[in-house]
């Protein structure tokens, strides 16, 4: 996950633009099929990118198309902390466990670190015991 609001590669001008545009326009007309094609299409760094200048219910219904496809990991790696807390708000621990799987294990050891402590330990209890023991072993050193 990216720290604060830097950005490991930013979309700019007129591309940016129109990938927003573009995602906006098929999540407004709930054309799931043709946003899902744009999207793996679109390099995780920039779907991140425009997650940032969408709207809360807007990351909300793109998130839940993403978190249904094998890119969830790469799009968590690189969202911004604030909205890889704000999509991942209110989904289950069940559904929280398909996601983090999805995920490399430092990545998916720092967002359970966000994560209220409950939350955590409840996502915990439904992992897979290899995976549990490499999260936590990650979970364990310091962040340098």
């Amino acid at each position: 996950m990216v720290k604060g609001n830097a950005a490991k590669r930013e979309l700019l001008g007129k591309e940016g633009a129109v990938i927003l545009d573009t995602i906006r326009r098929l999540n407004r007309r709930n054309a799931v099929d043709n946003l899902l094609k744009v999207l793996k299409k679109t390099h995780p760094a920039d779907i991140a990118w425009v997650f940032r200048h969408l709207t809360s219910p807007e990351r909300k219904t793109v998130f839940n198309v993403v978190a249904k496809t094998d890119m969830v990991g790469d799009l968590m790696a690189e969202l911004d902390q604030a909205i890889a807390l704000e999509v991942v708000d209110g989904l289950t621990p069940k559904f929280m466990v398909s996601i983090i799987k999805e995920m490399a294990s430092d990545d998916a050891a720092e967002l359970l670190d966000l994560l209220p402590y409950d939350t955590a330990d409840d996502i915990r209890r439904l992992m897979h015991k290899e995976d549990l023991e490499e999260v936590d072993e990650l979970l364990q050193h310091s962040p340098e």
